[in-house]
Order: structure tokens, then sequence, then C-alpha cells
């Protein structure tokens, strides 16, 4: 009599292989927690010993991307460490520049944490070569000059006429002044690129050639930081707060002046540290949020903890998993824990309201579990095979990290379902099997609260249709905003000294990066590059060094000859004007014979513009924001005008955010694409799979047409929403068209099991998505927000879809799919006041000639 009164499963081909597994795990429970568990400790012994993690945000990209080809090559030849900027603002020129030199000093002393300190040149070392700066024409007239004067000194000839000759023709070529000048304006001008590259008009000058702007008031150091051993999510953590040690001394030791840092390394460094404290709150609160629901929709905590126990082993699994697919993970892929809890906790809220609705019926532990795996059981299956498809298809596409994602949070999905259809029921068979069936907790009877929305299921199927087109007319104002500075955290002082420079000086930090062969080529891809509309400045120093050094070479030499032959002539005559001895003197201190050579320059100023092979570095600055709409694509776009090959952290922003963009909506097609043929498999109806969609679909509308209408955009954050929402939507419109086949002509609503399972599982998941909205980091918040509303969305539309089967099911016992009654039964009770071993079998009038015709 008890199987006639209860529900029976509709029929599906996974119902008897999740009925013999169930078995199977009942006859030996203790047995399949101890292969479980040692599972669990042989994956945990993997991951700690081979599992990688990859830090970089270039890790995120593929190398067979052709943009990210060039960048590579570029680290390949310069390197892939960016440099840390140290900030010294103040009112007095004199005293910034004392805190600048006083920064550098205390920075190059801790070789061990940072390198290429670089805060100014000294150029005496070029400038006792100044003779290479002048043109071969100057070079040839200094020449004949001193040929000249030698002559003369060696006939004896030291008449004022000669000597006044010689003076006049020296004052006129003023050898040191020409040689200074062409020196500087080859040198300098490098300089003042890269003091500008800060942010400023800079001022090196030769009195003080340090990276300054604003009139001195503004003074800056470049450090790079050292090679951090080992792996931490927020890296060069030491060094960092080492750095930050140092100028917090500098500044008491130069209260007149403010110091700060910024820069790359700085800002990913905080932002990193940001998300994993924000991280930890939302984690807190959102275990705080879950505890609470559980308490209320099951009435205690001992079955959830069971629940989340056998999570916590499909957790562990999960790294053993990732450990032989993928390897390692990146900083999206980390994110697969959380993934994981949001939806691998809800096959075991299905499995386990069930469960609990049975016992409290008076079923049996075995009872119950078999009846829980053919009931539920293939909705969880079918629900979690659909999810982890959806996040497989990830794995086909071009962005890396996505790709990486997709294929560990698909088989963490699988992994969740295993553990919640075999360690959920040893759990339970050893914790119940002793346990009287009327002991079970009492489950919050949601059934009730909802049948208001059935009464009336044309109106409310019609209601739900109006407000979900007009929900929609916001998707024309959805845009995508790929502005990174909008996902930083707010507070963070590297972020605001950032923009705080971009708004006082009105010039981006970020460069694009152009790698040339010779010099002849640095000096035209830069004249090309001036040329654009885009562009404000270009940075290089392959112009430092003078040209045709070795045809100047011999000439030069021959100088440095006469020089030290006329020294001593002039010795010997001491009636030879001061005038003239001066300028000798004067000529002879930039007369070196040996030719200028790299290492006369600082190595923190070659390293950043020399490679390791030779190659010569230009770096490109935006004109204006680079932020700014369309600014960044045109810049990317004019630069490849002139160097196809150009790479630099603008272009690979512009293309990552495009490719990620473009993956995370093939990911989504793909997909569904997946999800509609396994629910084909599953339900082998085109109708009943189009009616499961139906949460989706309008769940998506709505959280589109919102996001639209609340001005809240897309991001490279909040992506991710696309295959969380299409698992999530489509989960709960599996089980709704489940429970509806399960009693077919009598349904009337959703179960009271369904019901609770449904809106504990959603309100579990929001809050653990909603907690993130109190994070101080943008992107979290804004993924935490999407999230929270897409969630809401679905489950709304999962809650109104009865009204809408109700309105198929039609009336006088015919099925909806019009095949009669084959496999219609008598319903289960919506409630859990009265366990349906004690409903009438002739309780609804008119389902009973349809039941009772059907019984054998």
């Amino acid at each position: 009599m008890l199987a006639e009164r209860m529900p029976q499963p509709h029929w599906s081909p996974l119902t008897k292989p999740l009925e013999r597994l169930t078995r199977l795990v009942i006859r030996f429970p203790v047995a399949t927690l101890v292969i479980a568990v040692l599972a669990a400790i042989a994956s945990a012994a993997l991951a700690m010993g081979r599992l990688e993690y990859c830090t970089k945000r270039s890790d995120l990209l593929s190398p067979t991307s052709d943009y990210h080809r060039r960048w590579l090559a570029y680290t390949d030849e310069f390197g892939d460490q960016e440099d840390v900027v140290i900030v010294v603002q103040g009112d007095q020129p004199e005293a910034v520049a004392a805190a600048a030199d006083d920064a550098a000093v205390s920075a190059a002393s801790h070789e061990r944490f940072f390198q290429s300190v670089f805060h100014g040149v000294d150029s005496a070392k070029l400038r006792a070569k100044g003779l290479y700066y002048l043109e071969p024409a100057q070079l040839a007239g200094i020449d004949q000059l001193l040929q000249q004067a030698q002559l003369a000194f060696s006939a004896g000839r030291m008449d004022a006429a000669a000597v006044q000759g010689a003076s006049n023709s020296t004052e006129a070529l003023d050898p040191r002044t020409a040689a200074s000048e062409g020196m500087q304006g080859a040198l300098l001008g490098g300089f003042d690129a890269l003091a500008a590259g800060l942010g400023g008009a800079a001022e090196i000058g030769p009195a003080g050639q340090r990276l300054t702007a604003n009139s001195g008031r503004l003074a800056f150091v470049l450090l790079r930081l050292a090679n951090e051993d080992g792996v931490n999510f927020a890296p060069n953590a030491e060094a960092i707060r080492l750095l930050r040690q140092l100028t917090a001394e500098i500044r008491l030791r130069h209260p007149q002046t403010q110091i700060g840092l910024t820069g790359l390394p700085i800002i990913e460094h905080d932002e990193m540290q940001s998300s994993q404290s924000s991280t930890g709150a939302a984690t807190l609160l959102s275990l705080m949020g879950v505890v609470v629901v559980f308490v209320a929709g099951f009435g205690r905590l001992r079955h959830p903890m069971l629940t989340m126990a056998a999570l916590v082993v499909a957790m562990v699994w999960s790294l053993g998993y990732i450990t032989l697919t993928v390897g390692h993970v990146n900083i999206l892929s980390i994110a697969f824990g959380a993934i994981l809890i949001g939806l691998g906790t809800d096959y075991g809220i299905y499995y386990l309201t069930r469960y609990l609705q049975l016992r409290a019926a008076g079923q049996s532990t075995s009872d119950a579990l078999l009846e829980t795996a053919r009931s539920v059981g293939p909705g969880i299956a079918t629900g979690a095979v659909t999810t982890a498809g959806a996040f497989f298809m990830a794995g086909f596409t071009g962005f890396r990290g996505l790709a990486e994602l997709g294929v560990i949070a698909g088989g963490g999905i699988l992994l969740c379902w295993v553990a919640e259809m075999t360690v959920l029921p040893a759990l339970l068979c050893v914790s119940d099997r002793r346990r009287r069936a009327g002991n079970s907790p009492v489950l919050l009877d949601l059934a009730p609260w909802f049948r208001i929305l059935f009464r009336r299921p044309l109106l409310i199927g019609v209601s739900a249709c109006l407000g979900t087109g007009l929900l929609a007319i916001g998707i024309p104002m959805l845009r995508y905003d790929d502005n990174l500075l909008n996902l930083q955290p707010v507070g963070l002082e590297s972020i605001e000294l950032q923009q705080k420079l971009l708004a006082q000086l009105g010039q981006s930090a970020w460069c694009g990066l152009s790698v040339a062969g010779t010099r002849e080529e640095v000096l035209d891809r830069k004249a090309r590059c001036l040329q654009l509309p885009s562009v404000e400045r270009v940075e290089e120093i392959a112009s430092a060094l003078p040209a045709e050094i070795e045809a100047k070479r011999p000439v030069i030499e021959s100088i440095c000859r006469r020089l030290a032959q006329m020294s001593d002539a002039i010795q010997a005559a001491p009636a030879a004007p001061e005038g003239l001895r001066q300028r000798l003197e004067a000529l002879r201190s930039v007369a070196s014979p040996q030719p200028p050579t790299w290492s006369d320059l600082p190595e923190g100023l070659t390293t950043r513009f020399i490679g390791a092979g030779g190659k010569h570095l230009l770096k490109i600055y935006c004109k204006g924001d680079i932020w700014a709409p369309g600014a960044m694509e045109r810049f990317v776009a004019e630069l490849r005008s002139v160097d196809p090959e150009a790479t630099g952290n603008p272009v690979q922003i512009y293309e990552a955010s495009r490719q990620m963009k473009n993956s995370y909506e093939k990911a989504a097609v793909y997909a569904l694409a997946a999800v509609v043929v396994l629910m084909l498999v599953d339900f082998a109806s085109i109708r009943y799979t189009l009616l499961a969609l139906l949460p989706l679909a309008a769940g998506v509308v709505q959280l589109f047409g919102l996001m639209g209408l609340l001005g809240i955009p897309l991001n490279p954050a909040n992506m991710i929403v696309l295959p969380l929402i299409l698992g999530l939507g489509v989960d709960y419109g599996i089980h709704v068209v489940h429970d509806f086949l399960r009693r077919r002509s009598c349904y009337r609503s959703f179960s009271g099991s369904t019901a609770t399972a449904l809106v504990v599982n959603a309100l579990t998941t929001m809050v653990g998505f909603a907690s993130l909205m109190i994070a101080s980091h943008q992107g979290l918040q804004s993924l935490g927000r999407v999230l929270t509303i897409g969630i809401t969305c679905c489950l709304a539309s999962a809650l109104i879809m009865p009204s809408l089967l109700v309105l198929f099911a039609g009336s006088g016992g015919r099925s909806v799919d019009g095949r009669g009654g084959d496999m219609d039964r008598v319903d289960e009770d919506e409630s859990f006041e009265t366990p349906p071993v004690m409903v009438p079998i002739y309780r609804r009038p008119h389902c009973a000639p349809a039941a009772f015709s059907q019984r054998p």
C-alpha cells in the first residue's frame, strides 16, 4: 500500500544504476567511507607534492596567441619584471631631492630584495668622451686648428698675432660647449623621456640629473623586485613589506616630504592582499548565513553537516583530479573552491530534503535512501552532468584561464555529485540506522507559501511573461566595461597615488613596447610613432650613444695626440696666453679617445632599454587617459601601424579583454548546446527539455535587463556569471520538471520537498555570493552583486514555473504529453504536515479516476 501511496519516480536511464549503487553503499557503508577517506588522503598527498601555483596574470593567457607570443618574446629579451616606483613629493625641491637620494641609497643597500635601482644619471663618463658627440666636420676643424697651432709652436712663432688668431679660433669654436651640447642633446633627451614616463615634464639637467617633475617638486626612484623563491598568491610580500618599512623611515628623516609606492608590482600585490582579506571576511559571513539557512530549512545541523562533510571529501578529491589533469591552478582557477561550494552543495540539499521527507513519512533508513535515489537521483545526476558539461565547454575556448577553470570546475562538480551519491548515503546510513524514523527533523514546509501562485496559473504565467518582457527593455542599455581601474580595491595607497599622478600630470603610465634591432631602426620608429595622433612621447636610449663612432675614432685619437704635444709646448712657453691655456684644458676634458659604451650609463637605465641579446626597446606612451572610451583601441591600432609586432600592457590588456569576453560568450553557446543534448537524453522529449530551460532563459533575460536598467556593466570580473548562471538556472528547471514528471496529471504545484530544496539551495548560494558585496575589491563586489541578482531571477522563474506546468497538464487526468496515465500516480502531499502514509487514496477526487483506472 505504501508504494501505491507514495509518488513513483519518473523512468530515467539513470534510475536503475543509481538504485544499484545505493544498494551497494547501504550494504557496505563503512567500506564506502574508508575508500572515500583513503582516496582523499591520496589526493591531498598528490596535490601537496605536485600541484603548482601560477600567480602571474600572464599565466591566464594562451602561449599560442599571437599577441601573447610577442609578449613572451619581449620577456625573453628584457625579462618580465615591472618597475616599482617610489614617489617623493614636497614643496621644496631641495628636500625632495634629498629624500629621493636617501630612498635610492636605502633600496640599493638591500640587493637581496631590490635590483636595478635608478633615480638619476651621472654623465661624467660620457662627458669625458664628449668629442664623439660632435659632427665629423667639427672634429676635422678642431684637428686642423690644433695642427696649425702645433706648427706655430714648433716653428717658434709665438707672436701675438698667431696666439690671438689661435685664441679667437678656439673661442669661436668653444669645443667644450659644442661637445657638451652635442652629447647632452643626444643623451639627456632620453633622460627627459624617461622622467616624463613617470608622468611629468622631466627636468634632468647636468647639475642634478634626477628623475623629477613639476619643477623638482616630484621625484621618482625606480627599482625592480628580486625574484622570490616559493609561491605566494600575494608575490614578493617580504620585499614589499621591507620597502614600506624603508619608506616609513625615510619619511621620518625627511618630514617635509611625502613618500609613497606605486607601480604594477605594488598594485598587483595590494590587490591580491585586498582580495584575500575580503574573501576571508566574506567566507566567514557566508558560513554564518549558510548555517542560519540550514537551521531554518532543516530544523537542526546534524544532517546538513553530513552533507558538508561529503562536500569536503569531494573538494579534496578535486585537488588530486586537478593535479593529474591540469597540474596547476592560476589566479582565476583558484576560485574553483567557491564554485564547488556554491554548486556542489546543491546536490546534497536536494538529496537530503527528499530523504528526510521519506524518513518523516515512516520509512526506514535503507528504504528512504533507495527511494531517494530512485525519485530525485536522476534529476540530481542530470543537473550535475549538465552543469559540469557547461563548464567543460569552456575548455574549448582560447582564453587559457577560462579553459583551465572549465576543466577544473567541471571535473570538480562531477566529483561532488559522486560524493553526494556515495559518501552522503553512507554517512546517513551509519548515522541514522539505529534512529527511529519518526525522530527525523521537521523540514520547513514551504509549499503552502507558494500555493497562491498556482490558484490563477494563467494570470501568473501571463504576468511573469509581461514582467520579463518589461525587464528585457534594459538589455540594449547593458554595456561592457574593460577599465581595470574600476575593478581595483578602494582606498589602496598604490592605486590612489597612480590616479593622483594621472590627474596632476595628465599622462598615462601605461606604455606600448617596440623592440628594434639597430640604432637606426630605433630612431626611424621613434620618428614615425611621434607622428601618430594618439602618441604623447617615446622613450629610448639608443640615441644616448653617438653615431659613426668608428669613423670618428681616428680623428679623436689624432686630436688627443696633438693636445698632449701642445700641452708640453705650452708648459715650455711661459708667454702663452692664459685664455688659450684654459681652452685647451677644456678641450682635453672632453677628448678621451675611448669611445662611449653602454657601461658608461647606469646599469639601472641600460637594463631597462637594452636586452640580453643587444636589442633596443622603445616605450611609446598614449596621449591623455588610455582608459577613456575607445582610447586604448585607437592607440593599439595606431601603434601596430608602425610596428605590427608591438606589445606592452595596453596591447596585452586590450587583446586579453577581448579574448576573455569572446571566450565567455563562446563558452556560453557551447555550454548551452551541451546542456540541451544532455537534457534530451535524460527527458527523451523536446517539450520537457524546453520546459526545463525556461527558468534559465527567463532568469538570464531578467538579469541582463536589470543590469542595463540599474547601470551595472559586465566586466572582466563578473563575466564568469555566464557559466555559473547557466549551471544554476538549468539545475532549478531540471528539478522542477522531474518533480512534475513524478506526478503528471495530479500536478497542482511542486512538492514540499522540491519547494524546500529549491529555496534552501538558492538561499545558501545567494548568501555565499552576496557576502562578496562587502569586499573593498570592486571586482569582487561586482561579481557578488551580479550573481546574487542572477540567482534571484532564476529562483523566481523556477518558483513561477509550476503555474505553466499546471496549464500544460490540463484536466481530466491526462498527462502533459497526452499519452494517458500509464505512469500517473496519486500525488504526494504538498506539505509536510501529514505523512503521506496517512493520506487516503481518494483525497483528490479529480485525480481518483485516473489513479484507480491505472492500478492493477
